[in-house]
């Protein structure tokens, strides 16, 4: 079964190459026709790069009593001027310490109405003291300056309701000293309005693994000299240039009548292929046909759109796929008759990384990420797949529910897939490769996990396992 679903895959990727292949810009329809009642030329948006560096205001927080759970609960001491920065946890001499650190990035300097596309942070290794492996985890973090001022508050917040998991930075075991390390973070978490903030964690500390030694590694703070070693955040940006007039719109003078009221329902005429940047929604955007998004080029759906297929189709995106909704208003992809699976093909991000984010997908065949893109706050129910992936990509605080197969990872994909809801499925993994997967802090739908509905190298002894070892014991809202 698994060699017969890689081959699937390959055939589906092969077919598409080659209908991607054969498409003629010059019969090629677009898809951004301009409104009856429009007059105005699209917006132009202007790429951007920005290096943030570390705040002084960083450092870390210990915790430190002969106690295990009261070294975790209770700060002891706080550094926030010191050149380096500490994680982990520690035994020594009957007393147990445990330490958090803390980030601080002013971003205030992201324009009001930009379009954060990309976020990565740097941090570089002072050195590793750690006599057991453990992964070095970041949290988005609301906490308060000072940090030695507010140090209660702030160490519990750490890890707690105000803790938003990004992922795991790396092992101790890989901690190189004087090495930067990077991870890409959730653009959802970046502030155009003041501080982005961060809290870093021991993975032993959060699964509350008490110490019997050393367990912690050290990173260069904002205070160290120079910039050199300092944490970093770069950010990646679109900001609107101002809309010209188009000019060459009739001059005669319009009927001055109501503006409707109506949700406007916007139809692709076959065949689609984006070449040039385009955006879909609000309202009703009505699939017809097979949607390709040509390279180097970026689709855009806007918050609230309802995207309906009328038939068996998909979106291919061999560009950029930017779909961000809100928790009010989120994107909607679904089939004109109902939501029986497989009514349409699946939304296939071949391209660029995308980034799907307050989306709902469903009646489809689901989602087919072959470009390492971001996933967040997404619900994927009664489809074929949830997720198919054979790349890295990033998904937090989802749900993928009610489909035959809710996670397919194939051709050695490498996904990082934690605090997530995965249940209610024919199969909630199914792996069609030989490489293991972790998949951490996951509500399986049963306490402990359902191994049966894991398809993985317990099944045939050729693929690899799925390590469900930290899981969640109840329903992830978010």
């Amino acid at each position: 079964m698994a060699k017969r679903l890689m081959c699937v895959f390959s055939v589906v990727a092969g077919l598409w190459l080659l209908l991607s292949a054969c498409v003629d810009p010059r019969e090629a329809t677009p898809t951004r026709a301009p409104a009856p009642t429009s007059t105005e030329a699209p917006a132009v948006r202007v790429a951007a790069d920005e290096t943030f560096y570390g705040e002084a205001a960083d450092g870390y927080i210990e915790g430190d009593s002969s106690t295990y759970s009261s070294a975790r609960a209770d700060s002891d001491t706080c550094d926030e001027a010191g050149a380096t920065g500490r994680v982990g946890q520690g035994y020594s001499g009957g007393r147990y310490k445990v330490w958090r650190g803390f980030l601080s990035f002013d971003t205030s300097g992201i324009p009001d109405d930009a379009v954060i596309d990309g976020a990565v942070l740097w941090l570089c290794s002072a050195g590793d003291t750690s006599l057991v492996d453990f992964e070095v985890e970041l949290y988005g973090c609301v906490w308060a300056e000072a940090l030695c001022t507010n140090r209660e508050a702030n160490y519990d917040a750490a890890f707690g309701s105000v803790a938003d998991f990004e992922g795991e930075w790396q092992t101790a075991s890989g901690w190189t000293a004087d090495t930067y390390y990077t991870m890409t973070m959730a653009t959802a978490w970046i502030s155009n309005t003041g501080d982005t903030k961060y809290c870093i964690r021991s993975s032993r500390d959060v699964a509350s693994l008490a110490p019997g030694e050393d367990q912690y590694v050290e990173f260069y703070t904002a205070d160290q000299a120079g910039t050199d070693k300092d944490p970093k955040l770069i950010v990646s940006y679109t900001e609107p240039t101002p809309t010209p007039t188009n000019t060459s719109v009739p001059t005669s003078t319009p009927t001055n009548t109501p503006t409707p009221t109506s949700t406007p329902t916007v139809t692709p005429i076959c065949p689609v292929s984006i070449q040039d940047d385009t955006t879909w929604g609000p309202g009703t955007v009505r699939v017809q046909c097979n949607t390709g998004v040509w390279s180097e080029t970026a689709l855009t759906i806007t918050a609230g759109t309802d995207v309906v297929f009328l038939g068996d189709h998909k979106i291919d995106v061999q560009g950029r796929l930017y779909a961000v909704g809100t928790a009010a208003d989120p994107i909607t992809f679904s089939h004109a008759s109902g939501v029986t699976k497989s009514l349409w093909s699946y939304v296939h991000l071949r391209g660029d990384a995308s980034t799907l984010d307050y989306c709902v997908i469903q009646a489809g065949r689901g989602i087919n990420d072959v470009a390492g893109s971001t996933i967040r706050h997404t619900e994927v129910m009664s489809c074929d797949y949830g997720l198919a992936t054979m790349s890295d990509s990033d998904v937090m605080s989802c749900t993928f529910q009610y489909n035959t197969y809710g996670i397919v990872p194939y051709l050695e994909g490498s996904p990082a897939i934690s605090y997530c809801n995965i249940l209610s499925n024919t199969w909630n993994v199914y792996m069609d490769q030989i490489s293991d997967l972790d998949m951490w802090y996951v509500w399986w739908g049963a306490d402990p996990p359902d191994g049966n509905l894991l398809f993985d190298g317990v099944h045939d002894f050729i693929l690899g396992l799925v390590d469900v070892t930290f899981y969640l014991s109840s329903w992830l809202a978010w």
